[in-house]
């Protein structure tokens, strides 16, 4: 076990450090070809419940210093340690998803009232009744420039958010305290590269969407066989989304590698690729059963807030913007309370299921248990995702 400033050096990838094997447990867990712990033990050996003298029949229990057991997890543990982490670290989950949430709603409500005020008294008509068109460029300009702020102080805190998250979770797994001071540290010197990473992600999935799509908007474009070009082009959709679906999921685990790894942009791709590799209709799963609990979550908490904008003004009203600024302000505090939860908890299971990817494929149990202080129960042997080490070690434990 290699020891870096902050300690234990528990998150580095494989080829970068290898722990102390310890001495192997009279009960070993099974390990599969080459370490690798997704397939499950064949049924043999002592029979189910049998105890012999001594208690030869028992399991020893699983180590847990943190949120989850330090083995592979089921679907449940993962959905249960993102909530068990919200409730074991209120100030350093909720806390510091309330103060970013706040902060991007606040800024898109006054974006919107800005544009909303802005359309309200635009008229791009001259005294004459002709269209200024140098109005409207300046008009269109605004929107954009607004629209623009607001997109990029969103984007931004949602990856301090979801960077601090998964520090904090990282931590959690251990049982060790953290603060946003602390979960701060740990993010700060890999903003760049989370905003490397999603920036990319996007533009990856946007050309296989987009190079799907290319075949048929050419041929509808220059006219040639035009049914042809409309059957290739609806084919090319849903060929299109299912790639880009495909490509999302594998690089998934890009960020939890970027902040517990310390990995490069392009180095944390590959490692979302080699890990989801051979799990992925697992890893697709656990995403969208988050998903789907996270936006029934979320309009259940904003529900209350959406029954009181009934009686207020509508957007689509120009006539009141007196009306329609309590709407506004009632959407964005339902919408702070809502992300309070609902950011923590899907951040929370992404760096699980990271954490589960690599524990299944290459014994970071061992590791984890080496540094939460107790003896691992097995060797540790790199697994079908293995491979050169992006960069230095995690969090520093």
């Amino acid at each position: 076990m290699t020891v870096g400033p902050g300690g234990a050096d528990g998150w580095a990838a494989p080829g970068r450090a290898e722990p102390d094997p310890g001495p192997p447990a009279a009960t070993g867990s099974w390990t599969g070809p080459a370490g690798s712990r997704d397939a499950e033990p064949p049924a043999y050996g002592v029979p189910a419940g049998w105890r012999g003298p001594g208690g030869w029949g028992d399991r020893p229990p699983d180590p847990k210093p943190g949120i989850v057991p330090l083995r592979p997890l089921a679907v449940g543990e993962l959905l249960d340690g993102s909530f068990t982490c919200i409730r074991s670290y209120p100030r350093a989950t909720l806390g510091l998803a309330a103060m970013v949430v706040t902060l991007t709603q606040v800024v898109q409500l006054l974006a919107t009232l800005l544009l909303f005020h802005g359309t309200r008294t635009f008229d791009p008509t001259t005294v004459d009744g002709s269209v200024d068109a140098a109005a409207v460029i300046r008009f269109a300009a605004q929107v954009g420039s607004v629209a623009l702020v607001a997109a990029v102080v969103s984007g931004l805190g949602t990856l301090v958010l979801t960077g601090m998250l998964t520090a904090v979770v990282g931590r959690a797994v251990l049982g060790q305290p953290v603060s946003m001071a602390q979960a701060w540290q740990a993010v700060r010197p890999a903003l760049w590269r989370l905003a490397g990473v999603a920036m990319l992600t996007g533009l990856i999935v946007l050309a296989v969407l987009v190079g799907c799509l290319l075949p048929g908007l050419v041929l509808l474009v220059t006219g040639v066989a035009r049914p042809a070009a409309v059957g290739l082009l609806v084919l090319g959709a849903g060929i299109g989304v299912g790639l880009a679906v495909a490509t999302y999921v594998s690089l998934a685990l890009a960020t939890p590698a970027v902040v517990l790894e310390r990995a490069r942009v392009r180095a944390a791709l590959g490692r979302s690729r080699l890990l989801v590799r051979g799990s992925w209709w697992r890893v697709f799963w656990v995403l969208v059963l988050a998903a789907v609990i996270a936006g029934v979550l979320g309009n259940i908490l904003a529900l209350p807030f959406t029954l009181l904008r009934g009686g207020t003004g509508s957007l689509l009203d120009p006539a009141s913007l007196d009306a329609s600024v309590p709407s506004l302000l009632l959407a964005a505090v339902g919408g702070i309370v809502a992300q309070t939860i609902v950011a923590p908890f899907q951040a929370g299971v992404r760096a699980l299921l990271y954490v589960d990817r690599r524990m299944r494929a290459e014994g970071l149990d061992v590791v984890l248990t080496a540094a939460a202080g107790g003896a691992p129960p097995r060797p540790a042997g790199p697994g079908p995702a293995a491979g050169p080490g992006p960069g230095p070690a995690g969090p520093g434990w």
